[in-house]
């Protein structure tokens, strides 16, 4: 069978051809090294021989024979030229100048200079030349060589400079590590990065501190950190402290708050705990305001547990503000209650219980008495104002704008009490009671929304007159229009009694009395009032000057008869009231009156002299 042998070449020295040059049969030859090489089936470049006289193979057995004369297996050592030399002991000779450029021989009291490939010894070897506890390592002419930049105890490794293809990415500590940075991972495998005295470690880009450690804290910003971590944002706005990459949440320390911002993707900022505990808030150390688990809130105390249909708000005081989740609109406000687990009103401390309830438009409200903290609270309903408006007091379903179930006490400052139990008002105490308005207007009486009485600002007192059509010179006015009488009193009994009496600077100088069916108009007249009292005389003369007269009344026709008032006062003064001709302020008529009373005593006195007239006469014609 005829067959072609293939063979590569290649003068590069300790060039090896690789699998995918050959293929399976060729030959690949180093002139240069004098190697053969080829590729077995299984695809690996393998080595079938050196040159002439340097057979290699992974194993050879060799039973006889000699090798370079000597015989194999004997006492004494054969020469030759070997890539690899094994000793158990001292190797010398003058056969080794040629790979021995300075002799002594090997074991020499002074180092030889050599090339090898291979050195082994099985006892310490010493380079004198080295540093104590220096790391050796080959330099840029590629000599072992030793110092103080990189050493090793035995324990710690201290790499005062680590120098990366970077020539400015270094790490710096002295030489003995004192003062410096050691990196290592301790007996337990965790890595450590620390100084080995109490200085600070710093961490600064392009030649700026970022961030110090010191014995305080952590300080990101600041060279001097307060806490254990202090961040100094340096920005009015603050740069984002934490921030999820996701989606941009921020979380940024301003001067006096956390913010926390939603980021490109959130609609809710959140601050939350994981599992059902709470969250409480503290400031100066002491825990100032509470979440719980549940939601309910309390503020400088932790909420009662409230049942699961209620969410709270609880004030150290023992108030609340609270809601049913199972009722939209209603809500409750009060204190010392909260509903517990079985949603029962429960006295939080031993005191009387509150409570004010919205729900549906209307207000209601609740008291309770005292009763000790944990038990149940039955609340009475108070007060109710309705959706429609009405008050009801001791009622739930008022009538009225102001209904009022019970007894109503008015208190005033200092003016005293009135009291409505139901059926009437009256006066608890004996002080003064105030009634009306405190500025420059009237007070007025209101029924069927039309005025019945006034007080107006000068004091004067209207009955039954609307607006200010009563008389202004006087201080009461009663209108009797549409009545049977304008003014009525009753006194009980029909022994002697005074229904109005009259005074001035002098004291009463009139009343109007009754007893039994009669009525007297009483002006004084008591001696104790007079003195230089003698007889009336000349009263006959005086009757003669009076004028009586008939007349017809402007108001109504209507015939009268009489005196006229100014006629009367020329004869006898003391039975007219008022000025002839007089008018008020406003230009209206003053009127005179007249009382013919203060005639009796004249009329009298004339009849008198006119029976001693007659009496005399008789006397002369008998």
């Amino acid at each position: 069978m005829t067959s072609t042998i293939i063979t590569k070449n290649s003068s590069t020295a300790s060039s090896v051809p690789s699998s995918g040059s050959l293929t399976q049969g060729e030959l690949a030859v180093n002139v240069t090294d004098k190697k053969l090489y080829t590729k077995d089936s299984g695809g690996t470049v393998v080595k079938l021989v050196g040159s002439l006289g340097n057979q290699e193979a992974s194993a050879a057995a060799i039973t006889g024979g000699s090798i370079n004369g000597t015989t194999v297996g004997a006492s004494t050592a054969s020469t030759g030229a070997f890539t690899t030399l094994s000793a158990s002991s001292t190797v010398s000779g003058t056969g080794f100048s040629t790979y021995l450029a300075s002799p002594p021989a090997i074991g020499g009291t002074a180092a030889a200079a050599g090339s090898f490939t291979t050195l082994s010894a099985s006892g310490a070897v010493t380079l004198s030349g080295g540093t104590a506890n220096g790391v050796a390592y080959l330099n840029g002419s590629k000599v072992v060589t030793s110092g103080s930049a990189l050493t090793f105890n035995g324990t710690t490794f201290i790499a005062p400079v680590v120098q990366a293809s970077d020539a400015n990415a270094t790490v710096k500590a002295d030489g003995n590590g004192v003062g410096g940075i050691r990196m290592y991972a301790n007996s337990s495998g965790t890595a450590l990065l620390e100084t080995t005295t109490d200085s600070d470690l710093i961490f600064r880009r392009n030649s700026t501190e970022g961030m110090r450690l010191t014995s305080t804290g952590l300080g990101i910003g600041t060279s001097s950190p307060t806490a254990k971590l202090y961040v100094n944002a340096n920005n009015s706005t603050a740069t984002a402290i934490f921030q999820d990459e996701n989606n941009g949440a921020k979380i940024r320390l301003l001067a006096n708050s956390i913010n926390f911002d939603l980021g490109n993707n959130g609609t809710n900022a959140y601050l939350a705990v994981s599992g059902a505990t709470s969250l409480a808030f503290n400031t100066n150390s002491t825990e100032r305001l509470r979440l719980d688990g549940s939601g309910n809130l309390g503020l400088g105390v932790t909420p009662s547990v409230w049942g699961s249909v209620w969410k709270a708000q609880q004030f150290q005081v023992g108030g609340f503000i609270a809601s049913q989740t199972n009722a939209n609109d209603i809500i409750h406000v009060g204190t010392n209650a909260f509903a517990n687990s079985s949603n029962a009103w429960t006295y939080i401390n031993t005191a009387a219980s509150t409570r004010y309830q919205q729900y549906q438009g209307a207000h209601s409200w609740y008291t309770a008495p005292s009763g000790t903290a944990g038990n149940s609270i039955t609340f009475t309903q108070a007060m109710t104002l309705d959706a429609s408006g009405q008050l009801g007091i001791g009622t739930t379903s008022p009538g009225n704008k102001l209904d009022v179930r019970g007894g109503v006490n008015f208190w005033g400052a200092s003016s005293g009490i009135v009291q409505f139990d139901g059926t009437s008002i009256k006066q608890v105490d004996n002080t003064v009671l105030t009634v009306g308005t405190f500025y420059n207007q009237a007070f007025t009486l209101i029924t069927n929304n039309t005025e019945r009485a006034r007080i107006d600002t000068s004091g004067r007192f209207a009955i039954n007159v609307a607006g200010n059509s009563y008389s202004q010179d006087a201080g009461l006015t009663v209108n009797g229009t549409g009545f049977t009488r304008a003014i009525y009193t009753n006194i009980n009994g029909t022994s002697s009694a005074t229904h109005c009496s009259f005074a001035n600077g002098n004291g009463v100088v009139g009343s109007i009395t009754t007893s039994g069916t009669t009525t007297t108009y009483a002006t004084s007249s008591d001696y104790r009032l007079k003195n230089t009292v003698a007889p009336m005389t000349g009263a006959l003369a005086k009757v003669a000057l009076l004028k009586p007269v008939t007349y017809k009344w402007n108001a109504d026709g209507s015939n009268g008869e009489g005196f006229i008032a100014h006629e009367l006062a020329e004869v006898c003064p003391d039975a007219v009231v008022g000025e002839k001709d007089a008018v008020d302020a406003e230009g209206n008529p003053k009127y005179q009156g007249i009382d013919t009373s203060f005639l009796v005593a004249t009329l009298t006195a004339a009849i008198q002299e006119l029976k001693a007239e007659f009496d005399a006469y008789k006397a002369s014609h008998p």
